[in-house]
């Protein structure tokens, strides 16, 4: 029996925040996850993971960048900075390591979707709609003279 949860009583797929939302309607009714966006339209949600993914190495830059600044290594120049400073630290550099961090956790999950797609249904699929068509069969053209790892290893050997 599926687990429920919500006063609903909606499955638990539905109410976990680690899936990814459902669009229906760019990919067919098979329900494909796509990888930005919340529930709503309009709303940007990080679940718990992504958030964690996101904030642990902006901690660690934000640490490493303030002791660089403290002990001088390296400096801000006041012309270009608010000289606003949260902790010691220029809220400019501070907002620059969480967008970068967030630009290369969802780099990785967008990257992730479209290899997902690539293996379920060929190269073209992957990146139909992301991409000008011509762009779409020079991928399938490539990928059909790329050789599987088997047939690397039988080279190789």
């Amino acid at each position: 029996m599926a687990r429920t949860c919500g006063a609903r009583g909606r499955s638990h797929r539905e109410c976990d925040p680690d899936l990814l939302p459902r669009d229906d309607t760019r990919l067919g009714r098979a329900g494909r996850r796509v990888p930005l966006g919340g529930r709503r339209p309009g709303r940007l949600a990080l679940p718990p993971t992504r958030r964690g993914a996101v904030a642990v190495p902006s901690a660690y830059l934000w640490v490493a960048d303030r002791f660089a600044i403290g002990t001088g290594l390296w400096t801000i120049s006041p012309d270009y900075s608010t000289g606003i400073h949260v902790a010691g630290l220029p809220v400019e550099e501070a907002i620059f390591f969480v967008l970068t961090n967030l630009l290369v956790v969802q780099g990785l999950l967008l990257f992730d979707w479209v290899t997902a797609r690539a293996d379920e249904r060929g190269p073209a699929y992957a990146v139909a709609g992301l991409v000008p068509p011509s762009v779409a069969s020079l991928a399938e053209a490539v990928a059909a003279r790329v050789p599987d790892a088997a047939e690397v290893r039988r080279r190789w050997q």
